[in-house]
């Protein structure tokens, strides 16, 4: 029950503003004695780890000295045979034998290093000690604005830049919040916007012509990546492959998410954004049946 003072107990009201600012002061301390504690543990933690983490380096460097050294003293035996005058395919070949036996030797000590019991241990309690800083200091809301404010410059005027950049021409025909479903445009009409007539599009318009390949086909990428992995460059792109073997090319794009969509699980993608998408597919494309072409697993 929480106690306010009115008219008819006013004799009381200067014990109740004492007892309340008293309750501030203790607050207060309590939160001051938070990030005091707080703090001293990330620096603890921070002894701790560092030290590590550069005697794993320290290591790596000293192991062709160490425990490739041994391996190395044979390579050079069985390369005595080799001179100056030896052709660059063997010098090459004899390098690349070095650079197996001593990156090899590097990743097995990483990786015994950074799964021993007290390295795991250590790593988590300074994960844990610096959230709970950011906790307590409101760093994590602060990180969470500055998140926002990325997301917003990136979608905006980043994205849209790389959208067209050396793209295969597309056009967003769905939308849903921050979700967008493009459909590349077919070859006939790059044909029409373009001065272009090599000999690959031309065969792409032929293939396509023939509709050799009916279904259309929805390219799903990792929430982490934009709808253009797979079409970087006009000379490297799998889009336009795709297109030349008479698909008609369309994908998801999941934009650059923020702090606003913490809720968004993976079911919710699933089941509303890629259903929906995949129903748009079929409306626009008269085709009953889409194919997947998951490259992330993220309706397996």
């Amino acid at each position: 029950m929480k106690f306010e003072p009115d008219s008819a107990n006013s004799a009381l009201t200067p014990f109740y503003h004492l007892f309340m600012m008293g309750a501030d002061r203790s607050d207060n301390f309590g939160k001051l004695f938070d990030f005091v504690d707080n703090l001293v543990d990330v620096y603890i933690y921070s002894l701790q780890l560092h030290p590590r983490l550069a005697s794993s380096f320290i290591d790596a460097i000293f192991i062709p000295f160490t425990e490739a050294k041994e391996e190395l003293r044979e390579l050079r035996k069985d390369s005595r045979s080799m001179s100056l005058y030896s052709s660059s395919q063997q010098q090459q070949d004899y390098y690349r034998k070095i650079e197996r036996v001593i990156m090899s030797k590097i990743r097995k000590r990483f990786d015994n290093n950074y799964r021993e019991e007290s390295f795991v241990s250590c790593l988590s309690d300074f994960i844990d000690s610096n959230s709970r800083l950011a906790d307590v200091t409101g760093y994590g809301q602060l990180y969470q604005q500055i998140s926002n404010f990325n997301s917003f410059w990136n979608n905006t005027f980043i994205e849209p830049v790389r959208d067209k950049a050396w793209r295969t021409p597309l056009h967003r025909i769905y939308s849903e919040n921050k979700y967008s479903l493009f459909h590349y445009d077919k070859p006939q009409q790059v044909k029409k916007n373009s001065a272009s007539n090599d000999e690959q599009t031309k065969k792409t318009i032929e293939r396509t012509d023939n509709d050799n390949v009916n279904t259309p086909l929805l390219i799903i990428y990792a929430f982490i990546n934009r709808h253009y992995i797979l079409d970087l460059l006009p000379d490297s792109s799998i889009v336009r492959n795709l297109q030349r073997q008479g698909f008609d090319i369309f994908a998801a794009d999941w934009d650059t998410p923020s702090a606003y969509d913490k809720e968004l699980t993976i079911g919710h993608y699933v089941n509303n954004y890629l259903a929906n998408a995949v129903d748009h597919i079929r409306k626009h494309s008269n085709s009953d049946k889409v194919s997947l072409l998951d490259t992330a697993g993220v309706v397996i």
